[in-house]
């Protein structure tokens, strides 16, 4: 009995100086998550457009924990399980593509992944989940007999467009310009 009241005490003991620990370096609120994966040194630096995408998948992201039943307030309160949700109603809620799907799961890995340390973070929530496969299309040329049909059957300003794609190689949005 003596010997499980000190085991018990240097339970609560070491407790009490994790929680002190805790309070003088807090984790990685959500809140500030997006400017300190900005900051990260150790994170790659992309093209000026590629940040705006990854903006755009943490605002998709955080504006989806906002309308959770529970709240989040620190990037490791992030489970694995809210990672499949969230990815879940990408798909189904926002009738997103597998190639976005993919996106926002490669970004938000890779966030998570370079904010670990400061977030305190044991186990990153998107690491288990598995890519989905992406539907390609093939394309294949009009045969002369199509692009003639295609050129007969137009009328207007859209038969000259075509026109100048077919003669020229050019795709449409390239021929309006």
């Amino acid at each position: 009995a003596q010997l499980n009241r000190l085991a018990k005490a240097k339970i609560r003991q070491q407790a009490a100086v994790a929680r002190r620990e805790e309070e003088k370096n807090p984790p990685l609120k959500i809140e500030d998550a997006w400017n300190a994966y900005v900051a990260a040194p150790n994170r790659h630096r992309p093209a000026e457009v590629t940040m705006q995408n990854y903006h755009s998948h943490w605002g998709a992201f955080t504006a989806w924990m906002a309308k959770q039943d529970r709240k989040f307030v620190y990037l490791r309160d992030v489970t694995e399980d809210d990672a499949g949700k969230f990815l879940n109603d990408c798909i189904t809620v926002e009738n997103l593509s597998n190639n976005t799907f993919n996106k926002y799961l490669q970004f938000l890995r890779y966030m998570f992944k370079v904010l670990a340390k400061p977030a305190k973070i044991t186990s990153n929530p998107f690491d288990n989940i598995e890519r989905r496969a992406l539907n390609q299309h093939s394309h294949r040329e009009l045969t002369i007999e199509e692009l003639t049909k295609v050129i007969n059957t137009a009328t207007g300003d859209l038969r000259l467009l075509f026109m100048v794609g077919i003669f020229t190689g050019l795709r449409l949005g390239d021929c309006v310009t």
